[in-house]
């Protein structure tokens, strides 16, 4: 079953940085989905057994400041 994590992202300054994050969390095969809202400073990633540190970790490590919020049933 698939789930819609939410995340608080910051430092999100561009089209460029959201193609950044999109490509490299898409590369996974367990990722259907990723939206980022640069106004609401919110990344969503919808996914089937996910870990919800390790995206945190990977966008963080990408140069974009991430917290994990929630995780939102499908």
């Amino acid at each position: 079953m698939s789930k819609t994590y939410h995340f608080r992202i910051t430092e999100v300054g561009c089209q460029a940085c959201i193609d950044k994050i999109t490509k490299a969390l898409k590369a996974h095969p367990n990722i259907t989905d990723v939206k980022v809202d640069k106004a609401s400073e919110r990344l969503f990633v919808t996914g089937d057994n996910l870990d919800s540190d390790a995206i945190a970790k990977e966008v963080t490590d990408l140069g974009y400041p991430t917290e994990y919020l929630q995780d939102i049933g499908e």
